[in-house]
């Protein structure tokens, strides 16, 4: 009886491991050797460093454009506190629940999640559920509404590390993506899933710093007193004469999820598609969180 018992959990331990060895031969073909942790991570940040780390694709220097989404995939993962996805990560040691994303097909009726993770200190007051809002509009604007989101809000170091370890440029930047999808022929079109399962639906994840974005109002405000105007186009005129941090981080919002559906400004025609695509996206922006607001009896330029 005993035999026969050890000869069951051997089975079981055999079919576990193949099943195991399956999973993360999976995940290699997406990009990454692993997905398992050998420690807790706590933060997506965590998870950006870990899995930046084992990535084995080429990176894109032009953009800024990270070759792999770290929150997504198999090892799309992560801690968050038990009242909501948009609150600060808990940090290590503190009891947490895993929560996954899983998004839908388009035309499923199910909108998909947005998962944001505050982890900076420089605008301790950041309405993080009002960048929520703006992600979930954009992403209705990009038509994309059933497929899951991730955002990291973090600061100057942590981004540097990222930019480092996945385009090889050793300084700190504004905004950082992950698309899922990198074989985007049509900008703005995302082709069919490689497997009609619900990891699948997720447009990828995106890295902001905070106090970049500070930093850069300061500076535009000295050029805006000197005298100095900017002659740029997209979001980048667009935030020339926005001094307000948090009225920046939705304008950077659209460039980024510009680039998780395929857009990017490597060559003179990427650029001029791409800063078309930012003007008219935050048109419609705008006025989307202008009924929104109007709707609560409030009538605030949000862009």
């Amino acid at each position: 009886m005993n035999t026969l018992r050890l000869d069951r959990l051997a089975l079981c331990f055999i079919i576990y491991f193949f099943a195991a060895k399956m999973l993360i031969a999976v995940s290699t073909s997406r990009g990454c050797t692993s997905f398992v942790s050998k420690r807790p991570v706590s933060s997506p940040v965590g998870c950006i460093r870990k899995y930046a780390s084992l990535c084995n694709k080429v990176p894109i220097r032009n953009n800024n454009i990270c070759p792999n989404p770290i929150l997504g995939f198999l090892n799309r993962r992560i801690d968050t506190t038990s009242d909501a996805a948009t609150k600060s990560f808990a940090p290590s040691g503190v009891n947490t629940y895993s929560t996954r994303l899983f998004g839908t097909k388009l035309g499923s009726g199910i909108e998909g999640n947005v998962v944001v993770s505050n982890e900076q200190t420089a605008l301790p007051n950041l309405d993080v559920h009002k960048v929520e809002v703006a992600i979930r509009a954009i992403r209705d604007i990009l038509g994309y509404n059933t497929f899951d989101v991730a955002l990291v809000l973090t600061d100057d170091d942590e981004i540097r590390k990222m930019n480092r370890e996945t385009r090889e440029i050793d300084k700190s930047t504004d905004i950082l993506s992950f698309p899922l999808y990198d074989n985007i022929e049509t900008p703005g079109k995302l082709p069919p899933p490689e497997f009609d399962i619900p990891d699948f639906y997720f447009l990828g994840d995106m890295m902001l710093s905070v106090p970049y974005v500070i930093r850069r109002c300061e500076e535009d405000a000295h050029d805006l007193t000197a005298g100095i105007l900017s002659e740029d186009r997209g979001v980048s005129g667009a935030m020339a004469s926005e001094l307000d941090p948090e009225k920046r981080i939705p304008m950077l919002l659209v460039h980024g999820m510009l680039h998780l559906v395929g857009y990017d400004h490597i060559d003179d025609d990427d650029y001029e598609e791409m800063v078309t695509r930012e003007e008219d996206v935050i048109r419609l922006l705008n006025e989307k969180m202008q009924l929104m607001e109007s709707s609560e009896g409030r009538d605030v330029k949000w862009l």
